[in-house]
């Protein structure tokens, strides 16, 4: 990457970070949740509260918001998060033999004042690694994945606001949300692991020399052949292809393809991670 791209990208994500910003233009309005379930399993009182009504999505939703989330971004929902928040994440040392951490990690120390450059600084300490982050990425890519889940965390910090003001979640649907072995949530990031780590095998590419995004796979939650994880993948849909992925971001057109995917987020997953998040954090047991 040229020296004018690095110098552009502190400049616009730094301004960006320091005065904020809307997601996809103007913020949706948070939601009103009502947490009179009837129902005699977690799968009906899931399917209850869950955005959109659906058990089958919220493992995928809450998977992909807070697979790489760190101490300090878990902060701006809780000040008081420490080193044991119970919020499971992707491993981003990809030869670890620990694919999912129990916690998310601390943040490196950062000799930086703004978010925008602590978060720039964080990606480039990786730069050379090859097996940190997601296995394939340029830093161009890491760091546009960087930006776009902390715009992400920030839409969920709306939602968990609300939702904490209007009272919180009853414990009896906090037990079903954090459990993550029946839910759908280990089972989602398991899945991003898997791709994140082994994006060939996933993608059919024996080599990464052609170059198809792994990255991509999280986001086929959205589509109807893997968002179901309350069902057994079977081979057709787990391994896929590489026209499943995104192109190289490299120039303007490819930029196109991957600026529409990532304002096409659904408020959905902003719903679903504040509840869980509000559970983890607050009435974890």
């Amino acid at each position: 990457m040229s020296r004018l791209v690095i110098f552009c990208l502190f400049s616009i994500v730094s301004v960006a970070l320091a005065h904020g910003g809307s997601h996809h233009g103007a913020s949706a309005k948070p939601r009103t949740f009502n947490f009179n379930v009837k129902g005699d399993n977690c799968t009906d009182v899931i399917s209850h509260v869950a955005a959109g009504r659906k058990f089958t999505t919220f493992g995928g939703n809450v998977a992909h918001a807070i697979h790489s989330i760190t101490v300090n971004m878990l902060r701006k929902f809780e000040p008081s998060v420490g080193k044991e928040n119970h919020v499971p994440v992707v491993d981003l040392d990809l030869r670890s033999e620990t694919p999912l951490l129990e916690h998310a990690p601390m943040d490196e120390q950062s000799p930086f004042e703004t978010e925008g450059m602590q978060l720039i600084d964080a990606v480039l300490n990786h730069m050379d690694n090859r097996d940190y982050d997601v296995r394939g990425f340029t830093i161009l890519e890491r760091v546009v994945h960087a930006f776009h889940m902390v715009e992400g965390y920030e839409m969920i910090v709306k939602e968990y606001k609300a939702l904490k003001e209007a009272g919180g979640v009853p414990d009896d649907v906090c037990a079903c949300l954090n459990d993550i072995e029946h839910n759908g949530i280990r089972k989602a990031l398991r899945f991003i692991a898997l791709a994140i780590r082994e994006p060939a095998l996933v993608y059919n590419a024996p080599t990464l020399a052609a170059y198809y995004v792994p990255y991509q796979v999280t986001y086929r939650f959205l589509n109807d052949k893997v968002k179901d994880t309350a069902k057994v993948f079977n081979p057709d849909e787990l391994l896929l292809d590489q026209t499943d992925s995104m192109p190289a971001l490299k120039d303007q057109e490819s930029w196109k393809v991957w600026k529409k995917l990532l304002t096409s987020m659904e408020t959905d997953m902003h719903q679903d991670a504040a509840l869980f998040l509000y559970c983890r954090l607050n009435k974890f047991k």
